[in-house]
């Protein structure tokens, strides 16, 4: 939503929000208002089963009193909240109209994860200009489930690049349990709780929209990316063994700051303060838990089939490693391929370059990055020599 208004609409918003506050009138966050505006909107009343009772309680709470919030925020973030109570209520009725879908077996797909700002989405890119793979795009990752009477989904993503491959994190926000929520603002009690749970019951509902998913697009291998799997390696290799998983790394000096730039611009569009520099220590306490997390579960399944890809040798060669990623996830390869993926790359760079992030903005520093990610470059010494992409 944010996305596609312009800064003088915002202010417009947040100040007749701010009006409305001021006399009581604001966009409800609670789990009470959120389920009955998605049971209202989809006209289906079944949650199923909820392994996380607790999750959207505290992300509420979170939200009301820790993220501060500007009137345009909250009513992204109530529309985000009734999105993610509608994927669920549809789910739950597609599984009970279509048995099948969610009996059937996936097929073998690609997913991206490491390193957050490794070259993920360049590779998932020039990846899914074959004729054989496919990506979810943000309108479809928005609603991966279609109102069976009246499909609205594109005409209604309230975004800037509709068909743009997204990430598909988001997911796993039907379950209540998921690290794409703190994109909103600093839910920290949230995010805390969230580290503690078990990742498994939110990865069957996940499994159970890629079942969804690959039944609408047929004979094409699905190609999905989010960095942020790397921290769940054990439980996606225990539930889905189909996955071939391609872990991208890079220098954590400039990966981390990558990472708080991306969160601080999501923020400054939601929230009423903009503190950048609170940013950088939880960041790196939580990359430094999912790349800890990703090395332990390699060690303990070493038959873990993963491709390791540097985002240098992305950058310096990307029709060469995106072929090299394709044959590991058995796309189709033929004379042609090379030359496709090398017109999309020339297409790519006529976009704007990728911002540099300095570490003083977010009150990080060289020496406790390398001391925090110290087992994970001396095993992946591919990780080392940041660079740029190429002009």
């Amino acid at each position: 939503m944010p996305g596609t208004l312009t800064r003088g609409f915002r202010r417009t918003v947040n100040a007749m929000g701010g009006a409305a506050a001021a006399v009581g009138i604001r966009a409800e966050l609670s789990p009470h208002a959120v389920v009955s505006a998605a049971r209202k909107k989809t006209g289906l009343e079944a949650l199923g089963p909820m392994a996380y009772p607790d999750g959207l309680p505290r992300l509420c709470n979170a939200l009301n009193h820790e993220a501060a919030l500007s009137p345009l925020g909250r009513l992204a973030a109530r529309d985000r909240l009734r999105r993610a109570v509608s994927n669920r209520l549809r789910l739950v009725e597609a599984k009970r109209i279509h048995p099948a879908i969610f009996q059937a077996e996936l097929r073998p797909f690609l997913l991206l994860c490491g390193m957050p700002a490794s070259g993920a989405a360049l590779l998932h890119r020039m990846l899914c200009s074959g004729d054989d793979a496919w990506g979810p795009t943000a309108w479809e990752i928005a609603e991966p489930i279609a109102d069976p009477l009246k499909d609205t989904r594109r005409k209604d993503f309230h975004g800037d690049h509709p068909e743009a491959l997204s990430e598909d994190i988001s997911l796993l926000d039907a379950s209540f349990w998921s690290p794409d929520f703190w994109r909103m603002g600093t839910v920290y009690s949230y995010q805390s709780w969230w580290l503690r749970q078990d990742p498994e019951p939110a990865y069957v509902m996940y499994r159970d929209f890629l079942l969804w998913l690959q039944a609408q697009h047929p004979g094409r291998t699905m190609v999905l990316r989010a960095p942020v799997h790397v921290g769940f390696l054990h439980t996606i290799h225990q539930m889905m063994p189909e996955a071939r998983l391609v872990q991208l790394h890079r220098d954590p000096v400039a990966a981390i700051p990558a990472y708080c730039g991306h969160l601080n611009e999501h923020h400054n569009l939601l929230s009423d303060t903009q503190q950048p520099e609170a940013l950088g220590a939880p960041s790196l306490a939580l990359w430094g838990h999912l790349i800890d997390q990703g090395l332990r579960a390699r060690d303990a399944a070493p038959r873990m089939a993963v491709m390791d890809i540097a985002w240098r040798a992305l950058i310096r060669n990307p029709v060469s490693e995106t072929l090299a990623v394709a044959r590991y996830g058995e796309l189709l390869v033929t004379d042609d391929t090379r030359t496709r993926y090398a017109t999309h790359l020339h297409d790519l760079q006529h976009e704007p370059d990728l911002q540099a992030h300095a570490l003083d903005d977010y009150s990080l520093n060289e020496w406790p990055i390398r001391s925090r990610f110290t087992t994970y470059l001396r095993r992946h010494r591919e990780a080392h020599e940041p660079a740029t992409l190429p002009h």
